[in-house]
């Protein structure tokens, strides 16, 4: 009962709901683009290493500003940084809408917006995620982030069928007009949050000192390990779904647009039970025990993927539709299920144990280490998948799982990262 009175609380909250609102809209843009993406880049070249390779673009620009982006994340305004690069997002997305109408889109058209996206998203991605612990209470974050997560997972519940229907019948045109339109939604949306007082950082030290500042937060042994595990999910276990699923469901089982979209709607839905599993889950471990039991639920699904080796399985889903919607989904649900739970308390951990006038630095780095786990992971599997061999890129995930939990469970509660910081 005190669960759902807090939930509800959260409806009188107008700086949350307007953070939300404006979260969840881009959210569905952006998720309509990636979609659309897949679909384009394997229409033009038939090739998994080819969206691999424009995975691995949108991750080259975090890798190289990390650093920097941290540091003026966390000396400037951040609601006036997330305003200013939705409205710089919105009118690159308008110009390559106006561009795809006109003439199409090659690969190297769709590599440009994506790095420059990607440039922008350096900068936009440390500040909006510092923004919650400025307008949430400490108490409040696991609920906040849950919220959160649902709502994401609403937006991708939608997001695939709108982009299916919409790529079919009009192109990648309208799409890239579609989510610059989202961008505009947020900027006014963002207007209007306030956000909780002493949240700007009054410092002396120079620009560089606070670079260093932020690499001196991996003197914290759980920093250092949620971090490096987040590296390890980006490269390892993310890749199996954001480029397998789309060139075993497309390529190899030559299903659907539509059949893809609904493997990925399916999979949308597994999120919802974070309303269920973050509060049982929090009832019984505490957030880094929560991690691992999550980590082996992500493992269960993706070794399921195994059973693709069976030939008579294979010849089944081949071209069939109702059969590669029946295979794929439950495998999709499952692990969104098990990573949704996984990230509100991953994300609750790093809003808890870090100070707010290091998140800026401190997001910027993980996105970072993110980037580096994305360009790795993206040309690995491209490369694992293009050989038409199902049990490299399954038996790398399975490790990638593994590696995970080992490292996890090799971590035990250390001291404050105040503490950390001052020696």
């Amino acid at each position: 009962m005190e669960k759902k009175l807090m939930y509800f609380r959260f409806l009188k909250n107008k700086d949350f709901i307007l953070y939300i609102i404006g979260s969840t809209v881009t959210f569905i843009g952006d998720e309509m683009l990636i979609f659309s993406l897949a679909l384009y880049m394997l229409k033009l070249t038939g090739l998994a290493s080819t969206y691999a390779t424009v995975v691995a673009i949108g991750a080259l620009p975090p890798l190289i500003l990390g650093p920097i982006a941290g540091s003026i994340v966390d000396i400037f305004n951040k609601k006036m940084i997330v305003i200013g690069l939705d409205l710089l997002r919105g009118i690159l997305l308008i110009t390559m809408a106006l561009k795809t109408l006109l003439w199409q889109a090659s690969v190297v058209d769709i590599y440009v917006i994506v790095l420059a996206i990607a440039v922008c998203d350096s900068f936009y991605i440390p500040a909006h995620a510092s923004i919650i612990p400025s307008i949430l209470e400490d108490n409040e974050l696991n609920t906040g982030n849950t919220v959160n997560s649902i709502t994401t997972q609403v937006s991708m519940i939608i997001a695939p069928t709108i982009a299916a229907l919409t790529y079919g019948l009009f192109g990648i045109w309208l799409i890239f007009l579609i989510d610059a339109i989202t961008f505009l939604i947020v900027v006014v949306s963002m207007i209007f949050v306030k956000l909780k007082p002493g949240v700007k950082i009054k410092s002396k030290s120079g620009f560089l000192s606070k670079i260093i500042e932020g690499f001196k937060m991996y003197k914290d042994k759980e920093i250092l390990s949620i971090s490096l595990n987040g590296m390890f999910t980006h490269m390892l276990v993310l890749p199996i779904f954001i480029i397998g699923f789309p060139y075993l469901i497309k390529d190899v089982f030559e299903g659907a647009d539509l059949t893809f979209a609904a493997v990925q709607t399916v999979g949308s839905l597994g999120p919802l039970l974070t309303i269920i599993t973050v509060p049982l889950v929090g009832k019984f471990y505490k957030e880094l025990k929560a991690l691992n039991l999550c980590m082996v639920g992500m493992l269960l699904s993706i070794a399921t993927i195994f059973l693709l080796r069976n030939t008579a399985l294979f010849t089944v889903l081949k071209g069939n539709n109702t059969w590669i919607l029946a295979f794929f989904a439950p495998v999709i649900f499952l692990f969104e299920a098990c990573l949704s739970t996984y990230l509100v308390f991953y994300t609750s951990f790093n809003q808890r144990k870090v100070d707010p006038q290091l998140l800026g630095r401190f997001y910027s780095l993980l996105i970072m280490l993110f980037g580096l786990g994305r360009i790795i992971g993206s040309k690995l599997y491209g490369a694992l998948f293009d050989l038409n061999i199902i049990f490299y890129p399954v038996m790398a995930a399975c490790i990638g799982i593994v590696f995970k939990l080992l490292l996890n469970l090799m971590i035990t509660p250390n001291k404050s990262l105040a503490r950390a910081l001052k020696e």
